[in-house]
């Protein structure tokens, strides 16, 4: 259980901070303050611990289920700064646009770490191809085909999961 809470907690702390803001309306800016800092924290650990897991010996597999849970969970959140972006104004965006574009792209990043290690890890366990490799490597630093990557690159380790019979 203890290995799962870095990613638990890149589930729930965005979640946290947005509920934060919309509830208290901005007024309880040190709460909204400490909680986007715990996720970003959260985000940079997560980038670093998607590593750490492959060296620990993780499957492939169980890094694909993750990466596919993460990056399924976040589309909200994606579609949330979407939604904050368009209600803004021509200077609200100007100043808020490189801050919404880091958010997400740290989110994917970190997202798509465990995708990456995920899928070398399933290549040395020849569950995938070099193809298969490349192009969802390449996929998971795309917005939106990150999701779709990460969905297929799950379904096709698993299938293969079925098919390899179990070594003792």
């Amino acid at each position: 259980m203890k290995k799962r809470i870095p990613m638990l907690l890149m589930l729930v702390l965005p979640y946290g901070y947005i509920f934060i803001e919309a509830r208290s309306g901005g007024a309880w800016r040190g709460a909204g303050w400490i909680c986007l800092a715990l996720t970003v924290a959260a985000f940079v650990f997560n980038t670093a611990y998607a590593f750490l897991l492959a060296a620990r010996g993780e499957s492939g597999t169980a890094l694909l289920l993750w990466d596919m849970i993460l990056k399924l969970c976040t589309i909200p959140i994606y579609a949330l700064v979407l939604l904050a972006g368009l209600a803004l104004s021509i200077h609200g965006i100007i100043v808020l646009l490189p801050f919404f574009v880091g958010f997400d792209y740290l989110m994917l990043l970190a997202s798509s770490m465990y995708g990456l290690n995920g899928l070398l890890l399933a290549h040395r366990e020849k569950k995938i191809t070099t193809r298969a490799v490349v192009v969802n490597g390449i996929l998971h630093f795309i917005f939106c085909l990150d999701v779709v990557s990460a969905v297929v690159s799950f379904c096709m380790v698993k299938r293969q999961d079925k098919k390899q019979p179990v070594r003792p």
